[in-house]
């Protein structure tokens, strides 16, 4: 069931998991909950290694049943340049993650202008499930960007939004990839994960443990400890015992 965060509490989870990196989240959320299927392909990258996104979903849903040019400009409409422009800022939340399943991957579904409207308009970032055109203007902007590839390709006339804040189901690297609205999106350069709404606050708990317990191991590695004392002192770094 889904929590309805306040903004305080969206800002310090935001602040927080900025703080961590992709495989101690994963950790958290398979190796001591069980979510198996958050993470998307691995082709889905950020177009600057040190880029990392966290928060809320916001959802793009598109087609390759396109709309004709004569009706790209309505504002009312599903085209890209009028319809999505205006429609997804419309669906903007503070600090929000725009993540796009476009559908189609041949063509870039949006480019610069549109990531610098919504930037301006709240959005903290975006995860594109294809690929993205004017990547010189996402970076001049500084929106943290993840897609699986860049090109000059205009969605006009090849790809149309169909629906937003909508639930998606995108490809990922162990199966299909569930994503709601106000999931809660984490990306860097190891991978984009999908953390549920109501799992949000414990993910970041036993994720934070697990920063802790790894900057111990490594200080231990640095002391000169060999991998058995290690163990037989702490255990894996990777595995928390709770009810020590």
């Amino acid at each position: 069931m889904a929590i309805e965060w306040t903004k305080e509490q969206m800002k310090y989870f935001i602040s927080e998991y900025k703080k961590l990196n992709t495989p101690l989240v994963w950790d958290a959320l398979f190796v001591q909950y069980g979510y198996r299927n958050q993470i998307l392909r691995r082709e889905v990258k950020p177009i600057l290694r040190d880029m990392k996104l966290a928060g809320p979903a916001v959802t793009i849903k598109g087609t390759t049943n396109v709309t004709p040019f004569e009706e790209e400009f309505d504002h009312k409409g599903p085209g890209p340049l009028g319809g999505m422009w205006i429609r997804v800022g419309q669906a903007l939340s503070e600090d929000c993650v725009v993540i796009i399943d476009p559908g189609y991957t041949e063509v870039a579904v949006l480019g610069d202008i549109f990531g610098q409207t919504w930037h301006h308009m709240g959005m903290q970032g975006l995860v594109c499930d294809g690929p993205i055109r004017d990547s010189f203007g996402f970076l001049e902007d500084d929106i943290p960007t993840f897609c699986t590839d860049t090109m000059c390709i205009c969605a006009e006339g090849h790809w149309r939004m169909t629906d937003s804040n909508v639930p998606l189901w995108l490809h990922g690297q162990l199966g299909e990839v569930l994503v709601n609205p106000g999931d809660f999106i984490f990306a860097d350069a190891d991978g984009v994960l999908v953390i549920p709404n109501d799992m949000i606050e414990k993910v970041l708990i036993n994720a934070k443990e697990r920063a802790a317990n790894e900057i111990k191991t490594k200080a231990d590695i640095k002391a000169g400890k060999t991998p058995e004392e290690m163990w037989y002192e702490d255990g894996h770094s990777g595995v928390l015992d709770e009810d020590k």
